[in-house]
């Protein structure tokens, strides 16, 4: 809900880029939640540096207005709620705290709590260095399904897409399918515009 309500005043504002104070101890937490509930690799590398957030509907506020999404960008991961505390301090800058981090009804907060307890260094350290390394699993899977997307998919200017199978797995005969994914596709196209 949070994020639906950043999203809507961004794109109200036409504000492309939201910046989120997401830091090393939120990404620790979420390692853990996601630990707990057996999450793979990919999910244990937590939060990406960068993402992209779109409308699940279009809403146009202004004549030229499209919908391109809102880039998140979390500046603060490598950095400790201590450190930013201290930095805070130090500098005379208030903040907020959010009442609801207080509660142990929710398991991110009993995690919290529960990490607030083992905040040595050498655990916070250990704990980032196997978020690192899921995170640069994850980037590798992420270019590997980038690349065989490249290879594979060819956009139509018509708004479909045709998939090589064969790309997508060798080990299979897929002699005839993309001849016929093609035709399908073509066939439903030319059907919509002799529709207009």
């Amino acid at each position: 809900m949070r994020y639906e309500v950043f999203q809507n005043v961004c794109t109200k504002h036409q504000i492309e880029v939201l910046l989120i104070a997401h830091h090393a101890d939120d990404q620790a937490e979420l390692f853990i939640l996601r630990l707990s509930r057996n999450s793979g690799v990919l999910g244990l590398a937590g939060m990406a540096f960068t993402s992209q957030m779109f409308s699940k509907s279009t809403h146009l506020y202004g004549e030229g207005s499209k919908n391109k999404g809102i880039l998140i960008v979390r500046p603060l991961l490598d950095f400790s709620k201590e450190v930013m505390y201290k930095v805070c301090q130090e500098s005379g800058q208030d903040w907020v705290e959010d009442p609801t981090n207080q509660s142990t009804v929710y398991a991110r907060n009993r995690i919290r709590m529960s990490l607030g307890n083992l905040s040595s260094y050498t655990f916070q350290s250990e704990v980032q260095g196997v978020i690192s390394a899921c995170r640069r699993t994850r980037a590798y899977v992420d270019q590997i399904c980038n690349n065989l997307i490249n290879q594979a998919v060819t956009i139509i200017d018509h708004g479909y897409a045709i998939i090589d199978l064969e790309i997508l797995n060798p080990s299979q005969s897929y002699r005839y399918m993309p001849v016929k994914v093609c035709c399908i596709d073509l066939a439903v196209c030319l059907s919509k515009e002799q529709a207009h």
